[in-house]
């Protein structure tokens, strides 16, 4: 597994709110446009340190990805608003173990019905007041047992802390390679905005991101950001 899933992630302030703190003012007699690019500045070097390690315990398990932004994924005017890392059930494994992509506390847990998926889990990981990302875990199977054994393959609680790294869940494989709905978990991150995991990534994250060719969400899937950032659909 590469090196990242120790480092600790440190936090993203947000921009905007940062921005909104520093131009309030003018009646100390400060320069509200000095203000503002030195708030922007210091916003700028606290988003390059947002460092999300990459989620699959051994990255040698992912074998395609599914760009952030994607235009038109789900219909016409819905963009992607994760980025995928996907899996194959033939490669010699039944599971792929999934770890905390960051530093935070589990605020939700939920495990979504899908006609595709048969279920699935989805776990919530606030770092801060104003940022969370989160796991989908998305095993495309309607095989009875594998949606039973997906079920229980979650391995955190609500109000557990979590660390980059940690082991947190299971990505569980069908057998029978019945996958239509394609194997993979999809990883967001947002503050009100959707961003892009990737731009928020260690680099040895991005390394991994780096070294995976294949996409799969059609021809406009080449690239882990087609976008760098959507508002909430």
């Amino acid at each position: 597994m590469a090196s990242g899933r120790q480092m600790s992630a440190i936090v993203l302030c947000l921009t905007s709110l940062m921005i909104s703190v520093g131009c309030g003012g003018g009646d100390d007699g400060t320069d509200e446009s000095s203000n503002g690019n030195a708030n922007r500045d210091e916003a700028t070097q606290l988003a390059e340190m947002v460092l999300l390690v990459f989620p699959f315990e051994d990255s040698s398990k992912a074998t395609s990805l599914g760009s952030f932004g994607c235009p038109d994924w789900n219909g016409p005017g819905s963009p992607h608003p994760g980025l995928d890392v996907n899996t194959a059930s033939n490669l010699g494994y039944d599971r792929v173990r999934l770890v905390s992509p960051a530093q935070g506390t589990v605020t939700r847990i939920e495990f979504q019905d899908s006609d595709i998926h048969g279920v699935m889990p989805m776990i919530w990981i606030r770092i801060d007041q104003t940022l969370t990302c989160s796991i989908s875990i998305e095993p495309g199977t309607t095989d009875a047992a594998v949606i039973a054994q997906q079920r229980q393959a979650v391995y955190v609680e609500i109000g557990q802390t979590v660390a980059p790294g940690d082991f947190i869940a299971e990505l569980v494989l069908d057998p029978t390679g019945e996958n239509g709905g394609g194997i993979h978990m999809d990883l967001q991150i947002g503050d009100g905005r959707m961003i892009c995991p990737y731009n928020y990534s260690s680099s040895e994250a991005k390394a991994i991101y780096d070294s995976i060719t294949e996409y799969n969400l059609g021809e406009r899937s080449s690239v882990p950001c087609y976008v760098d950032e959507l508002m909430w659909q």
